[in-house]
């Protein structure tokens, strides 16, 4: 098994509280957009973010250049893009909390790499 997706035994499963930014006014019905997700911590903060957005379901944005910030409890610890294969964490640890928020903020048509 890849180091990025061993599980750390002394760390729960987290259920995580999910929203994220609406992407169109009729997705403003919904916002924020709040969903629950149950994931592992895991020791790879890239492995984290695709757990958590894979099993949130994101929506797919026509034009295929749509660019999320992810944040956890107020802080940005990564990058997800449509045209990428897979997320970009920039930190090296997550900032877990006794009670953890994934926010993803939206950039319609931005350039990840700049995000």
């Amino acid at each position: 098994m890849k180091l990025a997706f061993k599980v750390l035994r002394d760390r729960p499963t987290l259920r995580i509280r999910v929203t994220r930014d609406s992407v169109c006014a009729g997705d403003d019905v919904d916002a924020p957009n709040e969903k629950h997700v149950e994931v592992h911590s895991f020791t790879d903060p890239e492995a984290f973010i695709h757990a958590v957005t894979d099993a949130y379901g994101m929506p797919f944005i026509q034009g295929g250049r749509a660019a999320w910030v992810v944040l956890l409890n107020g802080d940005k610890i990564g990058v997800v893009a449509q045209e990428w294969n897979a997320p970009r964490a920039c930190v090296r640890e997550l900032p877990f909390q006794e009670s953890n928020h994934v926010f993803l903020r939206y950039h319609a048509q931005s350039d990840p790499n700049t995000l």
